[in-house]
């Protein structure tokens, strides 16, 4: 029996999350790191914008590594994805509450990564097909999460039944 290779790649609505991965970094950069560099008197900005900037530099450490796996199409991906939305929601929703009108979240975009591309990655068979590949242990990245994969492959299981 032939493989069918339409899976071997990352094509269809995949490319809603990987356009969004790729964006990311450009929009809090310019949202959030070169206002801070531009801001002055620093003693005022600092108070201001120091929380957001922390935030802004862990979510995108967070795409970067989920990016890396995606992009891979690692096993662990599509959960590592779900997990960033679920984080990037709560990230913004406390600081929301910390930081009054600053670095308003982008609603719509959040609605759709929680309403469509979460039951998405859970819900289609594509997914199940393209993010076929195991960690790898000669990469440094993949080594560590091979400890917590089986742990991530458990929950994502959990909720695709």
């Amino acid at each position: 029996m032939e493989k069918d290779n339409q899976y071997d790649k990352i094509s269809g609505w995949l490319w809603l999350p990987a356009i969004a991965l790729l964006v990311q970094p450009v929009i809090f950069f310019t949202g959030s790191i070169l206002p801070f560099l531009k801001s002055r008197p620093y003693y005022v900005t600092l108070s201001v914008n120091v929380p957001v900037l922390i935030g802004d530099i862990i979510i995108l450490c967070l795409v970067a590594l989920v990016a890396w796996f995606y992009f891979t199409r690692k096993k662990v991906a599509p959960v590592l994805f779900i997990i960033k939305i679920i984080f990037m929601v709560l990230l913004w929703e406390v600081m929301s509450g910390l930081i009054d009108s600053q670095n308003d979240p982008p609603v719509i975009g959040m609605m759709f990564h929680t309403l469509v591309i979460i039951p998405y990655l859970v819900l289609s068979k594509r997914v199940n097909a393209t993010f076929v590949k195991d960690l790898d242990d000669s990469i440094l990245i993949e080594k560590i999460f091979k400890g917590i994969s089986s742990s991530l492959m458990n929950f994502y299981l959990k909720l695709r039944s």
